[in-house]
């Protein structure tokens, strides 16, 4: 976001979070914003407060630094991902916590997920 931020003919940019305060250096990216929330409400935040979010500030393209997304979205995404140890390491999870990585991972990743809104 600093990277964006920087650029002489930079786009508008939107930034949101669930989660408690944030500290100094993340509050800076908030108040560079173009548009900012922090919910403190965790309560369905990525099923259903976030793409509603989304969808009414007419985001164009969202980031997901993660391998968590929305069911659905009103956008296109851009998802990085930073590592995939559940494959390399399977050992190193709990069995319940490997299923979910080794469902959410081709999720996030597949062309043909479900965004409204998609061409």
């Amino acid at each position: 976001m600093r990277a964006l931020l920087a650029l002489p003919e930079r786009p508008e940019l939107a930034l949101y979070a669930a989660g408690p305060t944030p500290d100094p250096d993340t509050q800076a990216l908030f108040q560079a914003a173009d548009r900012a929330h922090l919910s403190r409400v965790h309560r369905l935040w990525l099923r259903l407060r976030l793409p509603l979010r989304l969808l009414g500030d007419r985001v164009e393209v969202a980031h997901f630094p993660g391998t968590l997304l929305p069911y659905w979205l009103p956008c296109p995404v851009v998802t990085t991902f930073y590592d995939l140890a559940a494959y390399r390491y399977p050992e190193l999870y709990d069995p319940a916590e490997l299923g979910l990585y080794r469902h959410l991972i081709p999720a996030a990743a597949s062309p043909t997920s479900t965004v409204l809104g998609r061409d």
